[in-house]
């Protein structure tokens, strides 16, 4: 990512995008409290490592300390354009 003033820690609700595209995943994360953003391009060939299946979720690590994560809202849109929430 970028260098922002993006604290994960802050408490505040972020909205991000993640999208997969030739091979590359263009990612935006936006604070939407303090109104900072950081964005990232990253390489990773989804479909050599998954074949043509692949699962789409979430999943957060803490370290061993105590954290709470909520999903507001999810939208999922596939190759062939259904979206599914």
């Amino acid at each position: 990512m970028t260098p922002a003033h993006v604290d994960l820690q802050s408490g505040h609700s972020f909205v991000v995008h993640l999208r997969y595209l030739n091979g590359m995943t263009p990612d935006t994360i936006r604070d939407t409290v303090a109104g900072v953003s950081a964005t990232g391009v990253f390489p990773g060939d989804i479909v050599s490592v998954s074949g043509s299946n692949a699962y789409v979720g979430f999943t957060a690590g803490t370290g061993g300390t105590t954290a709470r994560q909520n999903i507001l809202k999810w939208t999922f849109t596939g190759g062939m354009g259904r979206s599914q929430n």
